[in-house]
């Protein structure tokens, strides 16, 4: 496949039934897993100000990061924050 990250060919050859052809080529599997976190303060207060978005925000993206996800993007208003990251097939456990 042009511009696939796949090794050879990008199919994988696969067993398919008894007694019928031995082996059909099935595209490989692409998967990708976003996810929108929205979090909140107890009971909606408006407790994040601006100076704590300057060190809130790089610190749930450092999270997302020693996760092994993609950060995306991040925002929020006083009360609530909104991320976007980007999950690998795998995530490792802590």
């Amino acid at each position: 496949m042009p511009g696939s990250s796949f090794p050879g060919n990008g199919y994988a050859n696969i067993p398919f039934r008894p007694g019928g052809p031995t082996e059909v080529d099935i595209p490989s599997a692409y998967t990708r897993n976003y996810y929108h976190g929205v979090f909140g303060t107890r009971g909606r207060a408006g407790l994040i100000t601006p100076q704590m978005e300057e060190r809130l925000y790089p610190f749930m993206g450092g999270t997302a990061r020693d996760l092994n996800c993609q950060y995306i993007g991040i925002n929020g208003m006083a009360d609530h924050v909104h991320m976007l990251v980007r999950y690998p097939l795998i995530v490792p456990r802590r």
